[in-house]
């Protein structure tokens, strides 16, 4: 009769080495895919990933503060001038004796009407969840062959 020996501990190192590249491919197929969602130049270019290599997940973001609000929406809202007596917008049409550019339109407050949700990081996720279950298990497989 022969004797197995099981390595556990070399079994679970590349378990974990399996999964953590299974989920870095992952972080990569969804940021690509919310790259090609989200609207405009800046929004698309800034969608980052990050794994954390302690706990086997990985994270796929954006930095600029405005992501939030085309993906979920922004409600009707007033906007005042915060250090200003008005609020300027529109092209220039001139500057003062100071040398500030005058605008097209002064007004003492703006009633924005809020913007309608653009989502691009939930349906990344939704539309590659199966091909993100894929990846891990092959991952996973292919560190036993």
């Amino acid at each position: 009769m022969s004797k197995v020996t099981i390595n556990e501990s070399a079994i679970k190192r590349r378990l974990r080495q399996a999964v953590l590249r299974g989920v870095r491919k992952s972080c990569l197929l969804v940021q690509a895919k919310a790259s090609s969602l989200a609207p405009g130049v800046y929004l698309p270019a800034s969608i980052e990933t990050f794994v954390d290599e302690q706990t086997l997940k990985g994270y796929v973001f954006t930095r600029l503060h405005y992501g939030p609000y085309v993906e979920y929406n922004t409600q009707p809202h007033i906007i005042k001038p915060k250090d200003k007596k008005a609020l300027a917008f529109g092209k220039a049409v001139g500057t003062t004796s100071d040398g500030a550019t005058m605008r097209e339109h002064v007004v003492k407050e703006v009633h924005h009407p809020g913007t309608t949700a653009q989502p691009f990081m939930r349906p990344a996720v939704d539309t590659t969840r199966e091909e993100i279950k894929k990846i891990i298990a092959n991952e996973v497989s292919a560190s036993f062959r």
